[in-house]
């Protein structure tokens, strides 16, 4: 699995052209295993530890945490379809005899 760092990358070359849509499908899904979830890496808990600590920065309390998501990030699939409209537009503007 993809450590974020690496997602943001791919994401950027896929957004900037720098690699096709097929490949970049070819690198998230590398090494995929069925069942594995992001929140159990390494890098996730690293990430976790640093970001949300483990007590309220608020209050101090150490008992119940809870984290409210202000935003979510797209999922793969809402990249896949931008970036297929993208190129299908782009297509269609260059060849005037599809339609």
């Amino acid at each position: 699995m993809l450590t974020f760092i690496e997602l943001i990358e791919l994401k950027e070359k896929l957004a900037n052209g720098e690699i096709t849509q097929d490949r970049a499908k070819e690198i998230y899904w590398n090494d995929y295993k069925d069942g594995e979830r992001s929140w159990h890496t390494k890098d996730w808990k690293e990430r976790r530890n640093k970001i949300i600590k483990n007590k309220c920065e608020i209050c101090g309390g150490l008992e119940t945490l809870t984290l409210q998501h202000r935003s979510h990030p797209k999922k793969y699939n809402e990249y896949e379809r931008e970036v297929t409209q993208k190129y299908t537009r782009l297509f269609r503007d260059l060849n005037a005899s599809v339609e």
